[in-house]
């Protein structure tokens, strides 16, 4: 456990400090390597945070446009959430929303923009929730059809 650690402070710091294509060929490491791994924590509550590191650091191997981006930083923020850590899924869920957003994926960026505000509420913070929530709403008044909108986006 503390050499998967070490690892990933490593791993951290060098993604810090490359691009994703350096980091990739200096640890050896793929982001496929890091979502299996991150899969296999994801069975044990005790693992979540260590899952959902990996699933950080495997968006942060990947290049820009890449739609597994934005699935990495929500699985990371779905486990950072169950385990009420309010400010990482905030930060998670924020950063799939934009992914998504910059890659033209509406729907999954409305949908990471409303989760990221329910993290803003656990955290008490009513006006990041309500731009959130209102960063959502624009999204699907203005690029999805009014009855996606009515069964996914909003409640």
């Amino acid at each position: 456990m503390r050499a998967t650690i070490n690892t990933i402070r490593t791993l951290g710091l060098l993604l810090i400090l490359m691009t994703p294509a350096q980091a990739i060929a200096a640890t050896g490491l793929h982001p496929e390597d890091l979502e299996s791994h991150a899969r296999l924590l994801e069975t044990e509550r005790a693992s979540w945070a260590e899952a959902a590191e990996l699933y950080r650091q495997a968006a942060g191997l990947r290049s820009i446009g890449d739609p597994t981006v934005a699935d990495n930083l929500q699985r990371a923020g779905f486990l950072s959430y169950y385990l009420q850590d309010w400010e990482s899924a905030l930060a998670d869920f924020s950063e799939a929303a934009e992914a998504a957003h910059g890659m033209s994926d509406v729907l999954v960026a409305a949908r990471a923009y409303l989760h990221a505000a329910w993290s803003a509420s656990r955290l008490g913070d009513v006006d990041q929730m309500e731009s959130l929530q209102e960063q959502a709403t624009a999204l699907g008044y203005d690029s999805l059809p009014c009855d996606t909108i009515a069964l996914t986006v909003l409640p």
